[in-house]
């Protein structure tokens, strides 16, 4: 055999053999990777929305803590409430903190700002009715909501980048 046949007969050997070789390779790698990309963005998504409940709720329970120091706060609340009135307050008033407290991370920073100043406000709330200073829930009110607009949004900024 000549060296020209030997070569065509390597050529057609590559052409026929090692060529689908290789291209099973690339769309193996490709398969791989479009795999990667879809599981990676199916946790992305599952991550997001369950993030974006958790802030959902947060903000629900939140707003019912303020609208609660709001209800206590005020001149009237008094006048408003008898005593199995105030003790339901009260419970209420437990309840939404004690969910507040199991929703916010106390590894961060403002999450624990924001649960010492809740939980302040609770104490403040806890006194019978008389000794309640209106002023004081009144800064705890401004404080909360300041504060959970940080957490908050910062939440959300984190949800958007996912």
């Amino acid at each position: 055999m000549s060296t020209d046949t030997i070569i065509a007969l390597g050529i057609a050997f590559v052409a026929v053999f090692v060529g689908p070789i290789v291209s099973y390779c690339i769309a193996k790698k490709h398969i791989e990777t479009q795999i990667t990309i879809a599981e990676n963005r199916i946790k992305a998504e599952v991550l997001s929305g369950n993030r974006q409940d958790w802030i959902n709720d947060l903000r629900n329970q939140l707003s019912e803590f303020i609208s609660l120091i709001s209800v206590l706060s005020t001149e009237h609340a008094s006048v408003l409430m008898d005593d199995n009135s105030f003790i339901q307050f009260h419970q209420k008033t437990l309840l939404v903190k004690s969910k507040i407290d199991l929703l916010i991370n106390p590894k961060e920073d403002d999450h624990s700002q924001l649960s010492e100043n809740i939980y302040l406000a609770y104490q403040e709330m806890l006194k019978p009715e008389k000794d309640i200073d209106r002023k004081i829930l009144g800064q705890f009110e401004g404080v909360i909501i300041r504060l959970s607009q940080e957490v908050l949004k910062r939440e959300w900024e984190r949800v958007k980048k996912l």
